[in-house]
């Protein structure tokens, strides 16, 4: 938290703060709750709060190493595609799009791993508002109420299966020759 003439400013993650890790995905009825503890914590109408950031993110258990993924996710419109060693940035300077291994995010912070994910590939896709908020949402600012109304709340995961649906899929098939 940073105090200034202009206000109070909080960085950090809704979900870390209510469910203490950011292993579990928030719903819309723990992002109203989550906004009501923090109120009731700082003595403030967090409600009111203006939000210049949003991450939108699931988690999901797939069949095979995360990393074999990645090159199937081609290019993506307006966005610049960054492979690093262990997960797949899309950024634009607006959002990110973001692949990543959750097990190996999680072991490295020494964290518990819940039991439905030990011994399991966990692919993590998440969509990242990271300025202009407002602009990219179409609306004049972005409250923390505004995160937990239902049509918005709707909206946000229409967007973000959308922007996965997006990225061109490279269907990369290898035929072998000799047995033709």
């Amino acid at each position: 938290a940073s105090v200034s003439n202009s206000g109070l400013s909080l960085k950090g993650s809704l979900c870390k703060y209510f469910l203490k890790d950011n292993i579990k995905t928030l719903t819309r009825q723990d992002t109203q709750k989550a906004f009501e503890k923090l109120a009731d914590t700082l003595h403030l109408p967090m409600i009111e709060a203006i939000i210049r950031r949003i991450d939108l993110a699931q988690s999901f258990i797939v069949n095979y190493p995360t990393e074999l993924y990645y090159p199937y996710l081609g290019e993506s419109s307006y966005f610049e595609r960054l492979i690093q060693p262990q997960s797949l940035y899309y950024n634009n300077g607006l959002r990110v799009k973001l692949f990543y291994n959750k097990i190996a995010e999680v072991k490295k912070k020494r964290l518990l791993i819940p039991e439905i994910w030990q011994n399991k590939n966990v692919l993590r896709y998440e969509l990242r508002y990271i300025s202009r908020l407002p602009q990219q949402l179409y609306v004049n600012k972005v409250l923390a109420k505004t995160l937990y109304e239902e049509q918005f709340y709707i909206n946000q995961i229409d967007r973000w299966h959308s922007e996965y649906e997006a990225i061109n899929k490279l269907n990369q098939t290898n035929l072998n020759l000799n047995r033709m």
